[in-house]
């Protein structure tokens, strides 16, 4: 989009530039796994494309080309998170989910319904069915407790802004509770972690309502995980990982190759008296994925480790819709012409178009890559 010069080719809430800027670099620091870019010109990369945005309320309208108008509808996944809907003029109207959010976010409220579209493009994510009804609070609190009283780390590989948000929730509530001792630190390990926590937190005291009613009512104490430190610079990150002691390290990837996640596994993983706590799902074929499955050795990089540690993975812990969820977002509104379910992997596709027929009765269609149609 850079190279053709587009502008205002991006939109976003104008509450939340905050999470896209962070999000954007955060992408950038742990982009290039294969180390063929330096940081510094991703970093450029990420602040080009922010130069396109536009910020946007909820619900007003926006010319974004002669005769197609765009509306951003609360996606309830991230802070600022939208589904979008185009009306093009004499060309018919065109919903996209993009990533829905989950009912029961602990943070946010849940994504407004859809309407009506004559096509409709829905995420798959969770297309395959249901999160697993797992008592992911329970096993944090346990996990978290019994590694740091030992003297061991708790890795916490989390990349984009929403998750970094949502462990810094849970960790704070298990220090109200005491499971998170006094005095000991919780690290954001990367150059955009404390900036997500501030978006996080001006969001919280100017009172933002896609905040759920809980994280409200709690005000500041809702992200008061106690002595939060920042580790921006890479030898502040070497210094991190050589220190000893009891600790809450938050790192990028969430799916733990390469970056700074990927440093602090090489180390920690050998130690019988660390813990790596995996949220939600992980790519296919990543160190997080090989890890949630029992992995007793695992590649990072170039190096084969052994897994020793404790692996706590909390699979209900995501932010996204699974396919009962997008299924009952989809039904809130009239029926389309076609429903393209458009992301996910194949399996999780299919299972959802099938969902969604079996369901609702409507037409779906599950395209491959660079498939076109006509909306009327």
């Amino acid at each position: 989009m850079t190279e053709i010069g587009l502008r205002d080719a991006l939109l976003m809430r104008r509450e939340t530039e905050g999470p896209a800027a962070a999000g954007e670099r955060e992408a950038a620091e742990h982009g290039d796994l294969a180390g063929e870019f330096p940081e510094e010109a991703l970093l450029g990369e990420a602040e080009a494309v922010m130069a396109l945005g536009r910020a946007q309320g909820f619900g007003e309208p926006y010319l974004i080309a002669p005769g197609v108008e765009a509306t951003l509808h609360p996606a309830g996944h991230a802070l600022g998170s939208a589904w979008v809907r185009l009306d093009i003029d004499g060309g018919g109207t065109l919903a996209v989910s993009g990533d829905l959010g989950r009912h029961g976010h602990v943070l946010l409220r849940s994504p407004a319904p859809f309407t009506d579209a004559d096509a409709v493009l829905v995420e798959a994510a969770y297309g395959e069915g249901r999160r697993p009804a797992t008592d992911d609070r329970d096993h944090l609190a346990h996990v978290v407790f019994t590694t740091l009283d030992k003297g061991g780390t708790v890795l916490v590989p989390a990349g984009p802004v929403d998750h970094i948000a949502t462990v810094l929730y849970e960790l704070a509530r298990l220090r109200r509770v005491g499971c998170l001792p006094d005095g000991v630190s919780v690290y954001f390990d990367g150059p955009t972690g404390l900036d997500a926590v501030g978006v996080w937190r001006d969001a919280l005291l100017a009172g933002d309502r896609e905040l759920c009613d809980e994280v409200l009512a709690f005000g500041p104490a809702a992200f008061d995980a106690g002595v939060l430190g920042g580790v921006r610079s890479p030898e502040a990150s070497r210094h991190l990982r050589r220190a000893e002691g009891p600790r809450v390290i938050i790192a990028g990837p969430h799916h733990g190759d390469g970056g700074r996640a990927g440093q602090h596994l090489l180390r920690l993983l050998p130690d019988e008296r660390n813990a790596v706590i995996l949220q939600g799902r992980a790519p296919v074929g990543s160190a997080a994925h090989a890890l949630a499955r029992g992995a007793e050795v695992v590649r990072i990089g170039k190096a084969m480790v052994p897994v020793h540690a404790q692996i706590a993975h909390l699979p209900g812990m995501t932010t996204h819709a699974d396919a009962g969820e997008i299924v009952e977002w989809l039904g809130h509104g009239r029926e389309p012409g076609t429903t393209y379910v458009v992301h996910g992997t194949p399996e999780a596709r299919t299972a959802l178009c099938d969902r969604i027929r079996r369901t609702l009765g409507w037409h779906t269609e599950n395209p491959s890559g660079n498939a076109s149609f006509t909306l009327r």
